[in-house]
């Protein structure tokens, strides 16, 4: 079986409508997060900033000072007023 790549990605999302949210948070936030949990290996957070970097996003929220109630209003106005195309599908169109 050959390996999966980005465009393996794309397609696997064809038919649905597909949102990109990217969710930022200051890492010294990330990190004090993961010492008063501390169910994870530290830098784990830290470490995951670098997960899908394709850089096209429909919202973007930080969560570094906002409170998951806050960030969910935020994703739900700015979601409210996406125009099409959406950013998975403008990655589509440019492959």
């Amino acid at each position: 079986m050959a390996p999966r790549g980005p465009a393996d990605e794309l397609d696997g999302y064809d038919g649905y409508d597909v949102t990109l949210v990217d969710v930022h948070c200051d890492p010294d936030e990330l990190e004090r997060r993961e010492r008063d949990r501390g169910d994870r290996p530290g830098g784990l957070a830290c470490s995951q900033s670098s997960v899908h970097q394709q850089g096209d996003r429909d919202i973007e929220v930080d969560t570094t000072r906002s409170d998951p109630v806050t960030c969910a209003k935020e994703l739900l106005a700015a979601w409210g007023r996406l125009r099409d195309p959406h950013a998975f599908d403008r990655m589509r169109a440019s492959r």
